[in-house]
């Protein structure tokens, strides 16, 4: 190129230069960060001697504090754990047993139904919702982490239990699912149910719920997998093709 010599970056200096870069808007970050923290803590006057960071964690552990990422932290922890907990339960569901007469013949989705099926058993999931509002605060009186910890044991339970009704046109206990299906769904009701009774649990803010908690579950869930069952006989009774249509 008459005479010149072409200029580029070789893949070691390229590299180098994205490493530099990264390195330099991560010290940015962090600096901002210490910026943001030292504003927010308090002055040297402060009379407890125990340092802040100290107290802070110690508050957030108990329940007692207010501090904006704390309650963040424990509220993702709320919805992104009932959810990832409930996933890897059903991780087996590829490997299920499949009642023999959905397999007598080729079969193709009916899309309509499956939406029809979402708008009938969607709500009565709503419903029970709304009853475990009701009964955590107007019957038990509970107050915030008392509330959230029920709410996550509740949900939990029914939604991971209520698989194996809807897995099967059948009632559910005449259907046989599968042993690797059975226990992931054990596995994750028993954590649901024992991460707030242990001290883990006040890592994600949850409390042990009052005894007459675990009673009212009990009850709940029997009622609500039981007008499942109910709102299934009628829906596939009503419904001429089923989940699947051939």
């Amino acid at each position: 190129m008459n005479g010149q010599k072409a200029v580029g970056f070789s893949h070691g200096q390229f590299r180098r230069v994205v490493q530099a870069t990264v390195r330099a808007a991560a010290e940015r970050l962090w600096a901002c960060g210490q910026r943001k923290r030292v504003a927010h803590m308090p002055t040297a006057t402060t009379t407890n001697a125990k340092p802040y960071r100290y107290r802070i964690s110690q508050q957030a552990i108990a329940g007692r504090t207010h501090a904006p990422r704390a309650r963040q932290t424990t509220h993702r922890f709320r919805r992104g754990g009932n959810n990832l907990i409930y996933n890897v339960s059903e991780v087996a569901i590829p490997f299920d047993n499949v009642d023999p007469e959905s397999i007598t013949g080729p079969v193709t989705w009916d899309v309509k139904l499956i939406e029809r099926f979402m708008l009938v058993f969607g709500p009565v999931s709503s419903i029970f919702d709304f009853l475990t509002f009701y009964a955590l605060l107007a019957l038990l009186g509970a107050g915030e982490a008392v509330f959230q910890t029920g709410w996550f044991i509740e949900s939990m339970v029914t939604q991971a239990l209520v698989v194996f009704c809807i897995r099967t046109r059948r009632v559910f206990f005449l259907s046989r699912p599968g042993r690797f299906l059975i226990g992931t769904t054990a596995a994750a009701v028993a954590v649901a149910i024992a991460l707030p009774l242990l001290p883990w649990g006040r890592w994600f803010g949850f409390v042990p719920p009052p005894p007459l908690f675990f009673a009212w579950l009990v009850g709940i869930t029997a009622a609500y997998l039981a007008l499942v069952e109910a709102a299934k006989a009628v829906f596939y009774r009503l419904m001429p093709v089923g989940w699947l249509s051939r």
